[in-house]
């Protein structure tokens, strides 16, 4: 529901040329989109992924998401975060897989954790400069725990993301979308995150929604 929602607010109103979903998928469907949407970007792209489903953690530090043909008692089929992730990551010889100019990761699940930095200093540039700057953003729905589960229709986080962007006809900010996301989810056990990446490349700007008109 949250990826069909989210896709049609994304059609109608802003400047995306492509838009690869992924419904109920297993291991090898999620990898194939992550390597097509590897085929179609450049440095010049904005681009945004939303996750939505289940996470899962095993030992300290690693953690996981959880396709539709994953079994509880056995990781084989599991998504370690890291293969994830590290198509977003580039150095000094060669570019990310999935290079970009402004990069968002938005994720719904539980147990989902980045290590990135939670300080903003770019709260009062204008949208102009926000664009200017390379963006490498992580925002999720909860830190390190368990995140509240939809029954009918969509979750809270995917709610709000969602109101945020039908309600208006100017350029959104990401970081405006999470303070209304971090204020209405505030009476969850969950803590919402907004996580600027330097080791993607973050240089300061804002993963911003421009509408088509």
């Amino acid at each position: 529901n949250d990826i069909n929602a989210i896709k049609a607010v994304l059609d109608k109103s802003y400047k995306f040329e492509k838009i690869i979903t992924v419904s109920n998928a297993n291991k090898k469907q999620i990898f194939n989109a992550f390597k097509e949407l590897s085929n179609l970007s450049t440095d010049n792209d904005y681009v945004l992924i939303y996750y939505s489903g289940h996470g899962e953690k095993a030992g300290k530090n690693t953690r996981y998401w959880i396709p539709i043909n994953a079994s509880k008692d056995n990781r084989r089929n599991w998504i370690n975060i890291e293969d994830v992730t590290v198509y977003f990551e580039g150095d000094e010889t060669r570019n990310p897989e999935i290079p970009s100019t402004h990069l968002a990761l938005l994720v719904d699940s539980c147990w989902f954790g980045v290590k990135g930095s939670s300080n903003v200093n770019n709260r009062k540039l204008a949208i102009n400069k926000l664009l200017r700057n390379r963006a490498a953003i992580v925002m999720a729905s909860g830190q390190d725990e368990y995140v509240d589960e939809p029954g009918i229709g969509n979750s809270d986080f995917a709610e709000v993301i969602i109101k945020e962007l039908e309600n208006t006809n100017k350029a959104v900010r990401l970081y405006d979308v999470y303070n209304k996301v971090f204020d209405e989810l505030g009476n969850l056990d969950q803590t919402p995150i907004y996580r600027t990446m330097n080791k993607w490349n973050h240089n300061n700007g804002d993963f911003i929604f421009i509408p088509k008109s």
